[in-house]
């Protein structure tokens, strides 16, 4: 949940949908399910997922194990900020600064569990929470300076990325195909990382500079 003074910036590909589900799965939500409990279930969600990644190298079975926890950690991480304006008792200081540093620990665990489920370069995984960070660091710079989150880049939001790593989790289930690219083999999850952290790092660096554009140029006018 946000601060009343937080613009949120959020127009990803399934944001519209999710947010009418979201209503509606809350209205229908038990009185001791309440945002603590929710969020508290997200990082269940994200505990869950993890461990299986971990054990995935074993038993390529937790794969599976981990898709479902990736749709525990939605339903709970989701939902909090949802019930607590549904029911009219938000605490915005407080959901805004638990929601974002639970979930800066959920992704460092949940990335680098995967980074050493043996389906990857470590280190490729490693610079995929790097470049998770600075997306997240421009958001907090945003927040801090103009008050608005941003938690969408173009089509892909925080759900949008849940989905992607259901399906990843699922495929890899089934195959772990490997690639020669300039004499060097890489396994399907190594092209994922190197794409995501390719995509973060292109948009942390456009993002920034088209940011700094602005507010030189609204700084200016305000002189």
């Amino acid at each position: 949940m946000e601060s009343p003074n937080i613009i949120r910036d959020q127009a990803s590909l399934t944001y519209q949908l999710e947010k009418k589900a979201l209503r509606a799965i809350a209205g229908h939500l038990p009185i001791w399910a309440s945002p603590d409990f929710l969020t508290g279930l997200g990082v269940v969600g994200a505990l869950i997922i993890g461990t299986s990644y971990l054990l995935s190298g074993k038993e390529p079975l937790f794969l599976l194990v981990a898709a479902g926890g990736w749709v525990v950690h939605w339903f709970g991480d989701s939902l909090d900020g949802t019930v607590a304006r549904l029911r009219k008792i938000e605490r915005p200081r407080y959901g805004h600064y638990l929601d974002h540093f639970v979930d800066s620990l959920v992704t460092l665990f949940i990335v680098l569990c995967f980074a050493f489920s043996g389906y990857g370069d470590p280190l490729i995984w490693i610079l995929v929470l790097i470049g998770y960070y600075l997306i997240s660091i421009h958001s907090y710079l945003l927040t801090a300076v103009i008050g608005k989150l941003k938690l969408s880049y173009g089509l892909l939001g925080p759900t949008e990325m849940r989905i992607i790593f259901i399906f990843f989790s699922i495929f890899l289930f089934f195959s772990n195909p490997e690639f020669e690219i300039l004499g060097k083999n890489f396994t399907i999850a190594d092209i994922l990382g190197i794409g995501f952290f390719t995509l973060f790092l292109i948009l942390f660096i456009f993002n920034g500079i088209k940011t700094a554009r602005e507010l030189d140029s609204l700084d200016k006018r305000t002189e």
